[in-house]
């Protein structure tokens, strides 16, 4: 699959009346978070989208204070709990 550049850079809002503003670095990140761990999920987690989409992460990583990071770093778990239906399954008993 040949990669297109992006019309606008991954860290601009292209949604809503504000278009072009900056995204939080958290939001820009856990939208990437969200979006490999779909792929994972699909047993994608070593395509190259999946190494794309990881390299991408960096940016919006170093952009965060380490509270932000912790803070991302729960909701991430929070997201992968809530992808694996065997936790599910242990948390509605």
């Amino acid at each position: 699959m040949p990669s297109f550049a992006s019309p606008v850079p991954p860290h601009w809002s292209t949604q809503g009346p504000l278009r072009r503003t900056l995204l939080e670095p958290q939001q820009e990140y856990l939208t990437y978070a969200g979006q490999l761990l779909a792929l994972i999920h699909d047993g994608q987690g070593d395509s190259d989208e999946a190494l794309r989409l990881r390299a991408r992460m960096d940016a919006p990583w170093a952009r965060m204070t380490a509270e932000q990071q912790m803070h991302v770093g729960f909701v991430i778990e929070e997201m992968e709990r809530e992808a694996d239906p065997r936790t599910r399954l242990r948390l509605s008993r």
